[in-house]
């Protein structure tokens, strides 16, 4: 392992890739840097991610905060195990989350609902940014 790239996407179709190079082989990497990509319009660019990872094995566990001045703003995690890249493993995948993106893409825009139900601001989206990738 030598790199680590975190992809960020968001419900307009873009993505920015943060990509952090692996130095030592621990157990857990911790990587953080600040927020270049509009994700939300419930959120700034004033703020940064925290990133933690378990060395990738039979499992993998991500885990994602983004904090601000004020504290924490969003945890996310993501946890799966290792299995072979087959067709067979594929389909079952397919067969066992059939509309995984219809349910993520529908949770976050009833999030984005309630949330301006509750008189939340939004945040403008700024110009596209040029660069996609950025290597800390």
């Amino acid at each position: 392992l030598i790199a680590i790239l975190y992809e960020v996407k968001n419900t307009f179709g873009e993505q920015h890739t943060y990509v952090f190079q692996i130095n030592s082989y621990q157990n857990i990497i911790e990587n953080n840097c600040i927020k270049k990509f509009f994700v939300s319009p419930f959120m700034d660019l004033k703020s940064e991610y925290f990133f933690k990872i378990l060395i990738p094995g039979n499992k993998l566990s991500i885990v994602i905060d983004q904090r601000d001045s004020e504290g924490k703003l969003l945890f996310a995690s993501q946890d799966g195990k290792r299995c072979e890249l087959t067709s067979k493993n594929l389909l079952f995948s397919y067969l066992k989350h059939p509309l995984m993106t219809f349910k993520i893409i529908s949770a976050i825009h009833f999030e984005a609902l309630r949330l301006w139900l509750k008189g939340i601001k939004l945040v403008k989206k700024k110009i596209k940014i040029k660069n996609n990738i950025t290597i800390e």
